[in-house]
């Protein structure tokens, strides 16, 4: 039954990869007419209203569960940070290019594990470390070896999310409904970002491709994704969810060619090659050193 519901949890964490994927030709859609915490304030308020609509008896029947609310918050608050960087970034710079910039995350969720968790990683995640960063300079550095406002702000997105990941992984196991939890992050992160939104203003007009965009990001990037990833969590690891998620990063790149025709040169192709190769032998990490044991016993 484990196995049964580990290859369930692998393909439901696939399908938010896709999902995600498509996430980040909405938010270049979006960004076109709304300002940048109105669209956050949008999706994450309308993917909470969904999710207290679609699940409001369980949610009132779990609401003396506190901590499930309070964990929610903590990611919700984590999640409009790292939301707020990744759209501005994407102001500048192009959705294939960031799609592959922020899978650095995976390579440093081992690290913030070993933080978190006190779980050292293994040689290959500080392979995989090395090889990311050359991968990034690859994909990022302009003719005078400098980074792109828009490059590093994807970076920065990397950092939060993989933290989002590490506690997401944690909290999942300590709730006693990963739905009240959900709610609770989305709620938390809408209402940090509508509080935002009235300091920063909104736009004028909002164009249909843009409201597109905004549905998009607030009932299948983040109702349905959130609620199909917090649930498969609770049945893998942290890292196997942090590889299975990072493909997102390849349909990001195959709907940034198909939408925007985004002009892919051989350098970035070598840069997401490297990148994609520092994620897989992050995957790995422990398995030279299980193999070992096996070959000493």
């Amino acid at each position: 039954m484990k196995d049964k519901n580990s290859a369930r949890a692998d393909l439901a964490l696939l399908l938010v990869a896709v999902i995600w994927g498509g996430g980040f030709i909405a938010g270049k859609m979006a960004l076109e007419s709304f300002a940048v915490m109105e669209a956050l304030a949008w999706r994450f308020l309308g993917a909470a209203a969904l999710t207290a609509v679609f699940f409001h008896k369980r949610l009132i029947r779990r609401w003396t569960y506190r901590k499930d609310f309070a964990y929610g918050a903590v990611l919700g608050a984590l999640a409009i940070a790292g939301q707020a960087v990744q759209m501005v970034g994407l102001n500048y710079t192009t959705p294939g290019k960031q799609a592959f910039l922020i899978m650095f995350y995976v390579v440093l969720v081992p690290f913030i594990s070993w933080i978190v968790l006190r779980k050292r990683p293994g040689m290959n995640a500080f392979v995989a470390g090395v090889l990311a960063l050359v991968g990034i300079a690859l994909v990022s550095l302009n003719e005078d070896l400098t980074l792109g406002f828009g490059d590093m702000l994807s970076i920065g997105f990397a950092f939060i999310f993989g933290m989002v990941i590490v506690l997401t992984g944690i909290f999942s196991q300590k709730v006693a409904d990963v739905f009240s939890m959900t709610f609770a992050q989305m709620f938390t992160a809408g209402f940090l970002a509508i509080l935002a939104a009235l300091i920063q203003g909104g736009g004028s007009s909002h164009q249909p491709a843009a409201v597109a965009g905004v549905f998009y990001l607030a009932v299948i990037n983040s109702f349905a994704a959130l609620l199909i990833q917090n649930a498969a969590q609770k049945y893998t690891s942290d890292t196997h969810a942090a590889i299975l998620l990072s493909l997102e990063a390849v349909f990001g790149v195959i709907f940034s060619v198909i939408v925007y025709r985004e002009v892919i040169t051989p350098r970035m192709m070598a840069g997401f090659a490297v990148i994609f190769a520092a994620v897989l032998i992050a995957r790995m990490d422990g398995l030279f050193a299980k193999r070992l044991k096996r070959s000493e016993t």
